[in-house]
């Protein structure tokens, strides 16, 4: 007798297994949902109807249809009432119900709003009571939504209606059909739709505004609260929208597949933004209440390009299984910045890519990083796999293999993959046999390093010059102890000559591998002064700074023609300091000498970010007030000086009064920005905006500055927004007030308290300042004995707050003995949570290590 096809038990979680999808996928077929909701701004509970119709391969065991944190009024399979058990995750229908062949199954259901903003989530807006509503399902939450087949390799096609309040909005993964008022309430019909994964269906509804644009034939909508339509502004939406589709559509070849696009701002949302077919979501975080700079429009493009890039790589063409999560992220980051340079007025988009990039190495360099393509058992695997590894490092890969294969044929191989597998589900196998296809390469090879191995190649270039002339070059590469993969690289060697002010250099492409590799073509020319090994950032390894490297930019830093070499440099320089080369103290000195006459804004910014770190290092473990007042009084000297100097309204100023508003610690500078809250003494063309107000109260707060409860009081009254709300609310938890943060501790760790994660960050994000981990060791302890609880009863975008908010890097040999620890006992917890636990240990280490640079003679 044949074994049966489907596991008869699976666990009673909300989690699914990569085996027992895999074993429904191999028995379901076709899958179309009849979706029906009734929803309000009042009830607890929205109800529902579901029809799912499907075709099945064998009907000889039972099959699980997900729907986690419902209620279910009845199940009807084939025409007739089943009963069907429910145990909260899932329903089980029995196989005697079902049949080889066609089956429909219709669930009557109920279901929470969300409070933690997956599933469908519903805001009460405290400014003028409208409601907004709106879903989040990644990886597996479309299942809190309705009862579904939720794994993205049974794609099913929707079609839905919904009742709502008449003066509601409905948008979903289709444009409407129609809109049948009932008096009181109103039915929006939505006709069936293309075959997509659960994960990227959507349904928010709400008293949305809404601004209308077009992309070509593409109709394009945004959607935002009404209360904070004054800080929508609608073309720094809609240019980069109608710039990528036209860029994208070229690109594939593939005209864009799902008709519409509208874009929701949403309030709460826990992720930056997500790729919802034809409705996307963003993040309210993308609003600014005051100047939006230059660095802010772009980040923006940068976000609303990555999520149209999913529209081709994520939705039309879906992994088959979590696993291949990073092709989505990495193609769409990828994507991203290649449409951002040669599509938009951003040409300086690779400045942000780099810095991407940069969060990547140092992901990579701790013992949580993975390779690229990893088993995923389950979902909650998935979710912790969200990372810098999945998205940036996945993104940098794909560079290099564009560079190896060359641009033509790159594109080649991506279009033809999009078309051979479109509305379908794939492999990595697939992506890499189009790419070998087009190249006429074989990358199984280079596949297995760079994407089957975790690790980042360190290298370096070792010269030989006599009389001026090279002798010879050649490059060498080296992998960390844990993970010794020598990798096949693509780069561009930057040959670098210093005269009279000026830096004058030579490019070279080169192809590495192995140990060492001879770079013959240079042989006979100029003698440089300077070699950087990935100029232009080809390349995705460490090239490691040491002092004679140092030495050799001498004062050299700024007469670099090129933005993104002098971030690169600079990069390197403050990696010195992460990897205990160079004191924090040092890199001060560096960072003061020669910032000021660097001018551009994406580089000072990441000068002045680096100083803050030294700063935040030299705060948690310098203990003489005389050291730390004098090195304060110099950051904050020369950072109120640049604001002063800076011209008048311009994002430069904004970007020094933020420097210097995160590195006040002097009586003397919270007392100037006690001052300026008062709106008095404002230099021209400074605009004090509620944000930036909200920060300093909460400077004020952290320090006990006499005028902080005034201000708090203030704020409150001038901001009712939900906010102003939040930043109350973080501001007051910055005070160093212990029995205020064990009361805030303890409602952070219990999961009844019925906190949002929005308001849970909140909280936590005003706790224990760089001053105040004397107060905070005082909770760790507690802390660290209710995290199982935490993983147990909460959803994972919750651990941040509790992760950075409760815990964070306290600098302590006694701490690290905790942290230690917990991590003998993460095993049990959240793989989410477990990696926090294990990044944190990294981080203390990281720092105590810095202290002991510090401590050295010298």
């Amino acid at each position: 007798m044949a074994p049966e096809p489907e596991h008869v038990l699976r666990e009673a979680a909300a989690v699914l297994s990569a085996e027992d999808a895999g074993a429904r996928s191999a028995r379901v077929r076709n899958v179309a949902y009849d979706l029906e909701f009734e929803l309000d701004g009042e009830a607890d509970e929205y109800t529902g109807r579901v029809r799912t119709a499907f075709e099945l391969t064998d009907a000889r065991a039972t099959l699980t249809v997900d729907f986690a944190g419902g209620r279910v009024a009845s199940v009807r399979v084939n025409g007739s009432r089943v009963d069907a058990s429910y145990n909260g995750y899932f329903v089980t229908l029995p196989a005697s119900s079902l049949r080889t062949g066609s089956n429909v199954v219709e669930i009557a259901f109920s279901h929470p709003y969300s409070a933690d903003g997956s599933g469908l989530y519903r805001f009460r807006d405290p400014v003028d009571g409208r409601d907004y509503l709106y879903t989040d399902f990644e990886p597996f939450d479309a299942n809190r939504l309705f009862p579904c087949f939720d794994q993205p390799d049974l794609k099913a096609t929707f079609a839905t209606r919904a009742t709502v309040p008449a003066d509601w909005q409905v948008v979903s993964v289709v444009a409407e059909s129609g809109v049948e008022n009932h008096g009181d309430t109103s039915t929006w019909t939505f006709p069936r739709s293309a075959r997509i994964s659960t994960y990227v269906y959507a349904l928010h509804a709400g008293h949305y505004r809404q601004w209308e644009s077009a992309a070509g034939e593409i109709p394009l909508r945004l959607f935002a609260r009404e209360s904070v339509a004054d800080y929508i502004y609608p073309e720094h939406w809609f240019v980069p929208t109608r710039q990528g589709f036209e860029f994208f559509q070229d690109y594939f070849g593939i005209a864009y597949p799902f008709g519409k696009y509208d874009q929701v701002i949403v309030p709460h949302f826990n992720a930056g933004a997500m790729e919802n077919v034809g409705a996307v979501t963003f993040s309210e975080r993308f609003l600014r209440r005051g100047a939006v700079t230059r660095q802010a429009r772009r980040w923006l493009a940068s976000v609303i390009l990555h999520e149209m890039a999913h529209m081709w790589f994520g939705n039309l063409v879906t992994m088959q299984w979590w696993n291949g999560l990073w092709l989505n992220e990495s193609f769409a980051t990828f994507m991203a910045t290649l449409a951002l340079v040669e599509a938009t007025d951003f040409s300086e988009g690779g400045l942000g890519a780099y810095l991407s990039t940069v969060r990547a190495y140092q992901a990579d360099e701790r013992d949580t990083t993975h390779p690229i393509e990893l088993p995923t058992p389950d979902t909650d695997a998935a979710f912790a796999n969200f990372d810098a590894i999945t998205y940036n490092k996945g993104s940098a890969t794909l560079t290099q293999l564009h560079h190896l294969v060359g641009p033509e044929v790159f594109r080649q191989g991506v279009s033809a993959y999009l078309r051979a597998h479109a509305y379908g589900n794939t492999t990595i196998d697939d992506f890499l046999a189009e790419i070998s296809k087009a190249a006429g390469l074989e990358l199984e090879g280079w596949a297995g390093d760079w994407l089957h191995q975790p690790g980042t190649n360190a290298v370096t270039v070792d010269l030989n010059c006599e009389d001026g002339r090279i002798t010879g070059m050649s490059i060498l590469q080296t992998a960390p102890a844990a993970w010794q993969t020598l990798r096949t690289h693509r780069t561009q060697l930057g040959l670098y000559n210093f005269s009279d002010g000026d830096v004058s250099v030579r490019r070279v492409p080169v192809t590495y591998a192995g140990t060492r590799t001879e770079v013959e073509a240079v042989v006979g020319g100029r003698c440089p002064e300077f070699v950087y090994a990935n100029h232009g950032d080809w390349d995705y390894a460490r090239v490691d700074f040491d002092r004679e490297a140092l030495a050799a930019l001498g004062d050299h830093l700024n007469e670099f023609a090129d933005p993104l070499a002098r971030l690169m440099l600079w990069q390197g320089i403050y990696d010195m300091v992460l990897h205990q080369r160079l004191s924090p103290l040092e890199f001060i000195d560096i960072a003061l000498a020669n910032v000021d006459a660097e001018g551009v804004d994406d580089v000072t910014s990441e000068v002045l970010d680096a100083l803050q770190g030294s700063w935040s290092y030299l705060r948690r473990l310098v203990e003489d007030p005389v050291i730390l007042d004098e090195i304060g009084a110099r950051i904050e000297g020369y950072l109120w000086q640049a604001f002063l100097e800076s011209k008048p309204g311009s994002d430069r100023q904004l970007l020094f009064f933020d420097h210097y508003l995160a590195a006040a610690t002097s009586q003397q500078s919270i007392d100037r920005i006690a001052r300026l809250l008062g709106e008095s003494d404002l230099p021209e063309g400074f605009v004090f905006d509620q944000d930036r107000r909200w920060s300093a109260v909460a400077l004020l707060s952290g320090h006990d500055h006499p005028a902080a409860a005034t201000a708090l009081a203030a704020e409150r009254k001038r901001d009712l927004s939900d906010a102003g709300r939040r930043r109350a609310v973080s501001a007051e938890a910055a005070r160093p007030d212990p029995a205020n943060q064990k009361r805030l501790m303890d409602l952070l760790l219990d999961p009844d308290s019925g906190l949002s994660v929005a308001d849970a960050w909140a909280h936590a994000s005003g706790l224990f300042p760089d001053h105040q981990h004397e107060l905070q060791l005082e909770i760790v302890a507690e802390v660290f004995e209710r995290l199982q609880s935490v993983s147990d009863r909460l959803d994972p975008f919750y651990f941040r707050a509790v992760a950075e908010g409760l815990l964070g890097t306290i600098c302590d040999a006694g701490y690290l003995e905790l942290v230690e620890q917990a991590v003998e006992r993460s095993h049990t917890l959240h793989p989410s949570l477990a990696k926090r636990v294990r990044n944190l240990r990294f981080d203390v280490k990281r720092c105590l290590a810095i202290g002991e640079v510090l401590a050295s003679p010298g």
